[in-house]
């Protein structure tokens, strides 16, 4: 097992060594851009990146055009498939978290190149140490072994937040009132002046949204609809 400054990667078991197809990713993408183009609809694609022939390309836009719907339904259940996941390991490694004395920040899920990397935050009082990453490194990694919650080869990181540190729940976002952040949402939001994303001052939660001053003016945005949130690291030429 080695350890990168900030986080202690961890390969699972023998099928997180395997090569993981992106087919499916390719379809996304590809159809999801060619509606883009059609209809003018943004897509927030935050897969590995992925090449296509030019003329390929045009000469399919206009059939995949036709079923841009149904494509973007598509899209929409990977996006909730993925959510599933997420949530599914919270729930397996929150509690080896507390029985370590840390607390579980968040978990995301990434990487390109044909391997995912699931990436687990953890955080507690005085700070996350190697061998703290590393022992929950080995209880996820057994947990998930049984569980088997994600589809194809991935490999486990286990490291504390740094400066960007994810804000998911509600205590998050009132422990780290006064601090810089950016949050983004799943789509435009109505009452938001149909933004999507929000940089500024984090000045708490209430009533179920987030409240972000930006640029004097204040958002509370849903936190249903918020997709990722993080701290932004503020340094000394920014003050």
């Amino acid at each position: 097992m080695s350890f990168a400054p900030r986080s202690a990667a961890c390969p699972t078991s023998a099928r997180a060594r395997a090569s993981l197809a992106a087919r499916s990713a390719l379809e996304v993408i590809c159809t999801a851009a060619a509606w883009n183009t059609i209809a003018s609809r943004a897509v927030d694609y935050h897969g590995p990146p992925l090449l296509v022939a030019a003329s390929h390309f045009r000469g399919s836009i206009r059939k995949w055009a036709r079923f841009g719907p149904l494509f973007l339904l598509q899209w929409s259940s990977s996006v909730g498939r993925k959510e599933e996941i997420l949530d599914r390991v919270r729930q397996l490694a929150a509690p080896l978290a507390a029985q370590e004395g840390m607390e579980l920040v968040d978990v995301e899920i990434g990487g390109g190149g044909g391997r995912q990397i699931l990436r687990v935050y953890l955080d507690k009082q005085g700070g996350v140490s190697l061998d703290d990453c590393s022992s929950l490194s080995r209880a996820v990694s057994a947990a998930l072994d049984v569980e088997d919650p994600l589809d194809g080869a991935y490999d486990l990181e286990v490291s504390s937040p740094g400066l960007d540190r994810p804000l998911r729940t509600p205590e998050h976002f009132e422990k780290f009132k006064g601090s810089k952040v950016r949050v983004k949402t799943f789509g435009p939001v109505p009452e938001c002046e149909n933004r999507k994303t929000f940089v500024g001052i984090l000045k708490g939660f209430s009533d179920g949204k987030v409240i972000v001053d930006v640029d004097g003016k204040e958002f509370r945005v849903p936190h249903a609809q918020v997709s990722k949130a993080k701290v932004e690291p503020v340094f000394d030429q920014e003050r």
